[in-house]
């Protein structure tokens, strides 16, 4: 009974075949760099048993970026050679190492340096990028003029919402996009001394008539979360569930707003909830929301809101494939807002935040406090 395993595209040991198969997540170096989950190594040491190739390729941007110093065991000539090519086509001089303990001629042992080896920098920025900053991310999702407000279908009225701006306005909270966010913390320029974030999903009509008065008032910047497939009809996730029917902006409507300054992210297709949709589905609401966006506007997303909060980690990986730089959601345990770019955490708002309510709500004792709470329950807070 042998208790070895590799991976099915593994040119080592084509033949042998195991007692069984199991399926995995995948994930290479570079996804996981890019979602922030882990910082540039100085080294990396492969030993995986003939996919050796396909980890220096899942590497390929960080070996460009950082040169790591990197140690491999190789199975065979064929698996040395491809990959000392590969090193070679990064600047890397490859050099083999002898070792006493496994002499056999078929296992080779090599390191590799790039050829100007240079101290490794952590540019401030990258850690920043790493450990993430605490900022507000504040979601709304429709706004009413008149008659009762009903929390349970994510509304408040414009009145309540002109408060919020102004309460922003007079604690000196700066209201930056998404975009924007991520400029600051990319190219390490100062922090502002409070920041926010305001964002909108589903893109209803309210938008357009209510927020956008109001934000242009007061000149701030806001992001709205379109459903791309539902561009001018009408929210029927929600009215499948009792919801009261609300119009989604047209698409003249969404270039209106653009104009105005207004960032408009991905808020999938069809608005699935996407831990229960097929491939199939997976790749109409990650995939196909974001070239209809910009075969419609000129532009390509950049950022995605996870339909219901709600967003799995083996997604992260399609959406830094489709190529959004980030994604928003309700439901996070990460450390800080900003930790792992691919699960920003938001702060839901609704009817009861009054004055007191949504400055706290605003604090960075708040922040921590959601960081620490983690996984809440299905309910939204």
């Amino acid at each position: 009974m042998s208790s070895m395993g590799k991976l099915a595209a593994s040119t080592f040991q084509r033949d042998a075949r195991g007692d069984r198969r199991i399926t995995v997540d995948l994930l290479s170096l570079d996804e996981l760099i890019a979602a922030g989950k882990i910082e540039p190594p100085n080294v990396i040491k492969i030993d995986v048993e003939g996919s050796e190739p396909l980890v220096l390729r899942g590497a390929k941007k960080l070996i460009a970026e950082y040169h790591p110093k990197v140690f491999l065991e190789v199975h065979s000539p064929t698996l040395a050679r491809e990959c000392s090519e590969f090193l070679a086509q990064h600047s890397y001089d490859v050099r083999i190492i002898q070792t006493a303990e496994k002499p056999d001629p078929a296992i080779c042992h090599f390191v590799a340096l790039a050829k100007q080896p240079e101290p490794i920098h952590r540019p401030r920025q990258a850690a920043r990028a790493t450990r993430g900053i605490d900022v507000p991310i504040l979601l709304y999702h429709h706004l009413v003029t008149r008659g009762p407000v009903d929390s349970s279908l994510y509304e408040i009225s414009v009145t309540q919402f002109e408060k919020h701006l102004d309460l922003l306005q007079r604690n000196g909270f700066e209201a930056v996009t998404l975009q924007r966010l991520f400029q600051i913390i990319e190219a390490n320029e100062p922090l502002p001394s409070r920041m926010v974030v305001i964002t909108f999903d589903d893109a209803f009509r309210s938008f357009i008539e209510l927020a956008l008065p109001a934000l242009l008032a007061r000149k701030m910047a806001a992001s709205v979360f379109v459903p791309a497939g539902q561009i001018g009809g009408t929210n029927r996730w929600d009215v499948e569930r009792g919801f009261p029917e609300r119009a989604v902006m047209t698409e003249n409507e969404i270039r209106k707003i653009m104009e105005a300054g207004i960032e408009v992210g991905a808020h999938g297709w069809a608005h699935r909830d996407l831990r229960a949709c097929s491939d199939a589905e997976l790749h109409e609401e990650i995939f196909d929301s974001r070239r209809e966006m910009q075969r419609r506007f000129g532009v390509a997303p950049d950022f995605f809101a996870y339909p219901y909060g709600k967003g799995p980690t083996r997604l992260y990986p399609l959406l830094a494939e489709a190529g959004y730089r980030g994604a928003v959601t309700i439901f996070s345990n990460e450390p800080t807002v900003t930790a792992n770019r691919f699960c920003m955490r938001r702060i839901y708002v609704h009817k009861g935040d009054g004055r007191i309510r949504f400055r706290l709500k605003l604090s960075k004792p708040y922040l921590r406090y959601k960081a620490f709470r983690g996984l809440p329950s299905q309910s939204m807070e």
